[in-house]
C-alpha cells in the first residue's frame, strides 16, 4: 500500500514554508531567554528533509467503507536519522457534520534506535493530482516528536482540505487504477542552545 521515495527536489519546495517558521520558533525563544537574568543564544538549522510517497489502492471504496476516525497508515520510511510512519484519515478524527480529512506523523521504532528518542521536525501533507502535483497541502510547524508517545504528545495533526471537497475532485486526483497518491515531505531541525557568553566567544575567535 506504501511507497517510500527520497526526493531531492523536495528541498526547494519545504524551503518557503519551513524556514520562516524556524525562524519564528527562534525569535520566540530568544525573546523569553532574554526577558531571564540568564540568557542563552537558541539556533536551529534544517538537518535533513525525507520525503515519503504512499499509494493507496481502490481510493473510491475506502472512501466509502471508512468512518470518521478510521485511519490508513504508511510503510517506515527514514528523514534525518530517525524512522518515520504517516497516518492518513479520510474523513479526519471528528466533525460528524464537516469533517476535514487530515494526517499526522510519528516517530515509530527503527532498527538502531534506542529505548526513547526525541526529534524536532517541520512537515508537509499534499495529496497529488494525476500529474503528481500537490492538489491540497497542509503545513505543520516545527515541533516536538518523541517515541514512544503519548496522543497529542509525539503527533501533530494536519488538515488538508474536507471530505466533501475531496470527494468531488477524486475524478482529477485518482489515477486509472483508482489509487490516491499522498505525500509527506518531513524536515529535521537541529536546536542548539549556548550561553550568551559561549556565543560571544565564538564571535571573537571568527575575528582573529
Amino acid at each position: 500500500m506504501a511507497l517510500s521515495l527520497d526526493l531531492a527536489p523536495a528541498l526547494l519546495a519545504m524551503a518557503p514554508v519551513i524556514v520562516p517558521a524556524v525562524h519564528g520558533v527562534c525569535r520566540r525563544l530568544r525573546h523569553a531567554l532574554s526577558s531571564s537574568s540568564s540568557a542563552s543564544i537558541v539556533r536551529a538549522r534544517q538537518e535533513a528533509i525525507g520525503t515519503h510517497l504512499m499509494r493507496i489502492e481502490g481510493y473510491s471504496r475506502i472512501d466509502m467503507m471508512l468512518p470518521v476516525g478510521e485511519s490508513i497508515v504508511s510503510g517506515k520510511f527514514h528523514a534525518g536519522g530517525h524512522d518515520w510512519q504517516l497516518t492518513y484519515y479520510p474523513h479526519g478524527i471528528g466533525g460528524i457534520i464537516n469533517p476535514m480529512v487530515s494526517a499526522n506523523v510519528s516517530l515509530v521504532q527503527g532498527t538502531f534506535m534506542t529505548s526513547s528518542e526525541v526529534a524536532t521536525a517541520a512537515l508537509r501533507v499534499s495529496i497529488l493530482d494525476r500529474s503528481g502535483n500537490p492538489a491540497f497541502s497542509c503545513v505543520v510547524a516545527p515541533r516536538v516528536y518523541r517515541y514512544p508517545s503519548c496522543w497529542g504528545e509525539g503527533s501533530a495533526m494536519g488538515h488538508l482540505v474536507t471530505a466533501k471537497e475531496l470527494r468531488r475532485s477524486l475524478p482529477q486526483l485518482v489515477d486509472k487504477d483508482d489509487c490516491l497518491h499522498v505525500r509527506c515531505d518531513v524536515a529535521v531541525l537541529k536546536v542548539a542552545m549556548e550561553s550568551r557568553g559561549m556565543w560571544w566567544m565564538r564571535q571573537l575567535l571568527k575575528s582573529t
